[in-house]
């Protein structure tokens, strides 16, 4: 079942008193015009300020580290839609775990049974085998991390097979959509303005 939280956003007397001046259905059309607009540039700052932390830190409350990247790029709007008292719109992403990071969650989890890979080896002439690290500091790696020709060569790949089994979870609540909503609420406010102010002029 998907996760969701709703977040209500309190506008302005001044643009209250402009939403009620004109018919509802202009109205709610430029409300969903500026959220979808709106929207989009969330879903940008969202990637770009609480998604986006570089992997090598350590894990931080504001967000996630960058991993593969794949939730960052499944993140998307759905087209706001007019409803009888006004406008829904939403953002979302189809990756499971999305919901675990964006909520947070406590509990036994069950995993999978799955195969890990080991770190790569290389080795060296004289029969030596080292590890990544190693190979890399005595500079036996190109920029790009592949083995130096003639100075070392990569072993093959190694996995071992993790059985199915439950661990206990506790993962923060990040809300990394939430608050990039609640901090461009000005932006939200200022875009529907100036839709209203268009369609009623």
């Amino acid at each position: 079942m998907a996760e969701r939280t709703t977040i209500q956003v309190e506008f302005s007397p001044g643009l209250r008193r402009l939403i009620h001046q004109g018919p509802r259905p202009v109205v709610h059309g430029a409300i969903a015009r500026a959220f979808d607009r709106e929207n989009e540039y969330t879903i940008g700052a969202a990637v770009r300020d609480r998604m986006s932390f570089p992997r090598t830190m350590p894990s931080t409350p504001e967000g996630l580290r960058v991993q593969t990247g794949r939730l960052r790029r499944s993140l998307t709007r759905s087209a706001a839609r007019i409803i009888s008292d006004g406008v829904v719109s939403a953002i979302g992403s189809n990756v499971k775990y999305f919901g675990v990071h964006e909520f947070g969650f406590e509990g036994r989890q069950t995993v999978p049974e799955h195969r890990r890979r080991l770190p790569d080896r290389f080795i060296i002439p004289g029969g030596m085998i080292v590890n990544r690290a190693t190979a890399k500091a005595a500079g036996l790696l190109t920029m790009k991390g592949a083995a130096r020709k003639g100075m070392a060569d990569a072993m093959p790949e190694r996995y071992v097979l993790v059985r199915a089994h439950e661990r206990n979870a506790n993962f923060p609540a990040r809300q990394m959509v939430r608050k990039t909503v609640l901090a461009r609420v000005p932006a939200y406010e200022a875009a529907v303005a100036a839709e209203l102010q268009t369609a009623l002029s």
